[in-house]
């Protein structure tokens, strides 16, 4: 994609947004999400106004029980990231004060 295909998507996306926002004036995120709930509240109400074939009670969802992946992921990368941080800080300071001696890399001693 050259530059002035980036700049007419651009020039697109800029057109559809003033458009869709009452020609020209931007409306907030908070105008655009109160709109939202109105017009999902709309829908709600319109289909319970309807009768619909399902008439089984909806499954509840149930209570975490622990943490989820996401925690355990997130815990483990920062124990990760601080242990990184401690051995390259390790690391400047023995060149800083001049007794780090470079060594070979593992895969460059066994040709």
């Amino acid at each position: 994609m050259t530059f002035v295909d980036s700049l007419h998507v651009g020039l697109m996306m800029w057109t559809i947004l003033v458009w869709r926002t009452g020609h020209g004036k931007l409306l907030s995120q908070e105008t655009l999400l109160e709109e939202r709930l109105k017009r999902e509240a709309e829908e709600v109400t319109e289909m319970s106004t309807e009768e619909s074939p399902m008439t089984e009670a909806w499954l509840e969802d149930e209570v975490d029980k622990g943490p989820g992946l996401g925690f355990i992921l997130g815990i483990f990368t920062l124990i990760c990231t601080v242990i990184y941080i401690i051995g390259i800080t390790y690391k400047l300071i023995k060149i800083h004060k001049g007794t780090y001696v470079e060594e070979e890399p593992i895969f460059l001693k066994y040709k």
